[in-house]
């Protein structure tokens, strides 16, 4: 948009917050490893290589907008054990019950996973294996208790 305009791209920076939460995001094609809800770091490619990661998708969907004002209204009362590095998780188990049965029965494996968390609002959630062993038994763990789950495969810059 700001090249075919011919608008400087020193102004996106400014601009993109007044967009969305999550424009300045695109501002290049590398991937960014994102820090909760404001910050965020660019990964430099030639650093990283392609690995697998896999995505569930529970059938109920997260309103951006209601987690984020749950968020914002109950951050300081929430206490929880399942602990994770994107700050809306809480929010997202509390306002979507198939998602925090999901993300605690997935919590139990943390130890096989190389990633794992809640993406963005969710409710999807992302994990990469240490093992292809563990890989194939937790995934058919996933497909038997949660049969209307979708697991979609993937890859990550990492």
């Amino acid at each position: 948009m700001y090249k075919y305009h011919q608008i400087k791209l020193n102004n996106f920076k400014k601009d993109a917050p007044l967009i969305g939460s999550d424009v300045l995001l695109f501002i290049d094609k590398y991937p960014k490893i994102i820090d909760g809800l404001n910050k965020f770091n660019f990964s430099k490619a030639k650093m990283n290589s392609w690995k697998k990661i896999f995505i569930i998708l529970p059938l109920k969907k997260n309103l951006t907008k209601n987690i984020y004002n749950h968020f914002k209204n109950y951050n300081s009362q929430i206490n929880s054990k399942h602990n994770s590095q994107n700050n809306l998780t809480r929010s997202s188990m509390i306002l979507n019950q198939e998602f925090k049965e999901i993300f605690v029965y997935l919590s139990s494996f943390r130890r096989d996973f190389l990633k794992f968390g809640m993406s963005g609002s969710g409710p999807s959630i992302f994990l990469s294996f240490k093992e292809i062993s563990k890989e194939k038994q937790i995934l058919r763990s996933i497909n038997k208790f949660y049969p209307l789950v979708r697991i979609e495969k993937s890859l990550y810059f990492g």
